[in-house]
């Protein structure tokens, strides 16, 4: 690993040495509180973050996550999805409406 704020090796492919770091190339939602920031529409307001890329098999993440340090309370506001009155996640992406209407199928 060349750049210091990298401190893993690829979780993918174990590559240690053909890691680099673009700035701000990862949108992330902006937390605040124990929620995600949202817009006028109702989604989600995201920044920039920088992100750690492998060469070798393309992984990428932000720099964060690459290295395991997200705070938990960011994790778990992640992961919280309200379900919506059609049994979708909430997440408002058309994949999980699907595997919601199967489930209940």
């Amino acid at each position: 690993m060349t750049d210091p704020r990298i401190k893993r090796p690829c979780p993918f492919c174990g590559e240690t040495v053909h890691l680099t770091i673009q700035d701000g190339a990862w949108p992330f939602p902006i937390v605040v509180g124990k929620d995600t920031v949202r817009r006028a529409d109702g989604l989600e307001e995201y920044e920039e973050v920088d992100a750690v890329y492998c060469e070798v098999c393309t992984a990428g993440a932000p720099i964060a996550t690459w290295n395991g340090e997200q705070p938990d309370h960011i994790l778990a506001v992640m992961r919280d999805f309200d379900p919506t009155e059609d049994g979708s996640c909430g997440c408002g992406h058309d994949r999980h409406l699907f595997l919601a209407k199967q489930e209940a199928a």
